[in-house]
Formats: C-alpha cells, structure tokens, sequence
C-alpha cells in the first residue's frame, strides 16, 4: 500500500505516535501528529474489578478490547488482584 501524497492524522497519546508516524513515513505518507487522545485509569476502578472476577468466574465469555491500552491496563490490574490467569 502506498500513502503518497496523502497527510495521515495520529490521535494517538504523545508516547504512542512514533511508531505509527514512522510506518507512515516508510509508506511515502506524512504524519500529522495530533495526540488527542490521554490514556488514565479508570476512575471507578471497582468496576474493572468487577469484570476481571466475573471473567475469572466464567460469567463472562468474551471481552472486546477497543484498545491495547485498554487491554494493556486490564492485565496490570488482574495481576495486582491475582487474577491474571483470567486471561490466558
């Protein structure tokens, strides 16, 4: 694929845009940088709790992950609860 000529918009947060940028560039697009997006944690985090132990139980079957950070972030928690068997 080639994105010559084209001027490719990254969301992504700061520490992110990088690699992307730089994997536009190899396709002959330019990069433009707009990091709108920040990745925090949760701010109910017993909620994400919730969802790794009822995973664990088997009450959930299947999770869409809408990012990596999301997924990123839910796997640090299940290791701190000592749930991270829950996603192997």
């Amino acid at each position: 694929m080639s994105l010559k000529g084209k001027v490719v918009a990254i969301v992504r947060p700061p520490d992110q845009v990088k690699e992307l940028s730089d994997a536009i560039e190899s396709l002959g697009g330019t990069p433009y940088e707009a990091p709108l997006i920040e990745v925090k944690p949760a701010k109910d985090q017993e909620s994400l709790i919730r969802l790794i132990k009822d995973t664990a139980s088997g009450r959930i079957d299947i999770i869409a992950f809408m990012s990596h950070n999301v997924l990123r972030h839910t796997l640090e928690v299940s290791k701190n609860e000592g749930l991270e068997r829950s996603f192997k």
